[in-house]
């Protein structure tokens, strides 16, 4: 991709140069319309995925040690930089500094001060080494809301994949960590609030948690959580992955 003449620095606003050149030597800028371009960029997004799918975290931190993955994952990274840098650069926005003002909202939302460390996964104390996750669960479902009656179909989804995974309760304290993908809202009435997506879901894991040793009905013993991080984003597709320590 460097044709005579494109510009062949490292910076963004370079390799936008060079990409849009790319573009019109070849008179492609009538199909790289904001919709075209955002559509490739997801599939490539899910090649990239495909590298480490069914990978364990241990796998995928070493995946760059053999030369032919290497390769791979280098090659569908920069496929998704170019349709990323290529949309940026049609819709004329300015990456670098919209990455800038990213990460200044992000540090008036996320000070550093107020991390917390998490007790699950530092066992030993603090500064010992975190644990890889030792389950990473993918559920697909309608998550509950305040204002819908999906509890039960969504705690059946939860339990069937902790038994897919053929899970079992550990004699342990917990770390779990979940990130919600919701849909958009339909309406006002139809609204995901993070508490009420993490209380029926930690309902469902008593094939991780255990039970608590009580009379009455079953119920997941959350009260071995340690440590809890929750997050939600809109996604047109449902899903939950968590990672328990």
């Amino acid at each position: 991709m460097s044709d005579t003449g494109a510009a062949s620095g490292d910076s963004l606003r370079d390799v936008a140069e060079l990409l849009r050149g790319f573009a019109q030597a070849r008179n492609w800028e009538q199909y790289h319309t904001p919709k075209n371009l955002a559509m490739a960029l997801g599939g490539e997004a899910g090649e990239l995925i495909a590298c480490f799918q069914w990978l364990t975290p241990s796998e995928s931190a070493r995946i760059m040690h053999d030369a032919t993955t290497a390769a791979a994952v280098a090659s569908e990274l920069a496929d998704v930089l170019q349709y990323l840098i290529r949309l940026a650069d049609v819709l004329e926005v300015d990456l670098a500094e919209a990455v800038r003002r990213k990460v200044r909202l992000n540090e008036t939302r996320f000070p550093s001060s107020s991390v917390p460390t998490p007790a699950a996964s530092t066992p030993d104390g603090a500064g010992a080494p975190a644990k890889e996750p030792f389950l990473v669960l993918e559920i697909v479902g309608h998550p509950a809301s305040y204002s819908t009656a999906a509890t039960d179909p969504w705690q059946k989804a939860v339990r069937a994949e902790i038994a897919r995974k053929h899970a079992s309760p550990r004699d342990t304290r917990f770390g779990i960590r979940i990130a919600f993908r919701t849909r958009i809202p339909a309406n006002k009435n139809e609204v995901w609030d993070i508490d009420n997506l993490v209380k029926p879901t930690l309902d469902a894991m008593e094939g991780i948690l255990g039970v608590h040793p009580r009379q009455g009905p079953t119920q997941a013993a959350d009260d071995r959580v340690d440590y809890l991080e929750a997050q939600q984003a809109h996604c047109p597709r449902w899903g939950v992955p968590r990672s328990p320590h």
